[in-house]
């Protein structure tokens, strides 16, 4: 009898298991979106010559107990290192100074985590690993975290005043202006980083992937 509950219990733990690791349909096709929102980003900042440097990424990474993952992150003369959050959402989107974000499109209504506080943890933890590299401990260049929407057919909605999100909100078209404009800020007008700096900033990156 003892052999047949353990049996049973095996059974139904090895279902819960493999159930857990499906995904719904509807779950793969946002997944999928933005996978290639991200690519996306990346692919126009790779081309973008000057000021763009190095465009790095990551997948999940580990930093001080704390995970995160860079969808995509820029060396930019004269600025900084940009951390971008990217996201593909669809519908319209209001967007505020509070723990979440409303979406809503022909699915309905959806509350997502604020994206702007997400930028700014994984800003932080870029932070943290650029403390351990010549370049930005001679340099401390300013990290600025972004949220770009990938898609252009979106709508955005704003809080204003006290209620604005905590950092800029850039739909993918208004990317090259926005990088503009902060290259005419000159945040950091002697940042000249090179290619060896966004070697150094990789390989933190491999050293910190989860296994």
């Amino acid at each position: 009898m003892a052999w047949i509950i353990i049996f049973a219990f095996a059974a139904v733990l090895l279902l819960f298991l493999l159930k857990g690791g499906r995904q719904t349909p509807a779950q793969g096709a946002q997944k999928a979106a933005g996978n290639r929102g991200e690519e996306q980003v990346r692919a126009f900042l790779q081309s973008f010559g000057e000021p763009v440097s190095a465009v790095l990424w990551s997948g999940d990474l580990k930093y001080q107990g704390r995970r995160f993952e860079v969808d995509a992150l820029a060396l930019v003369a004269g600025v900084g290192v940009v951390v971008i959050e990217v996201k593909s959402w669809s519908g319209e989107i209001h967007c505020d100074a509070g723990e979440t974000w409303t979406q809503r499109n022909e699915h309905g209504e959806r509350e997502h985590g604020n994206a702007s506080q997400q930028a700014i943890r994984t800003a932080e933890c870029v932070r943290g690993l650029l403390k351990r590299t010549r370049w930005w401990r001679e340099a401390e260049v300013p990290v600025i975290p972004v949220v770009v929407f990938a898609r252009d057919d979106l709508q955005i909605d704003t809080g204003e005043d006290d209620d604005e999100p905590q950092t800029d909100i850039v739909q993918f078209s208004g990317l090259k202006q926005w990088l503009a404009s902060a290259q005419a800020q000159q945040p950091a007008p002697h940042f000249a980083p090179k290619a060896a700096d966004a070697e150094e900033l990789l390989a933190l990156f491999r050293s910190h992937e989860l296994s």
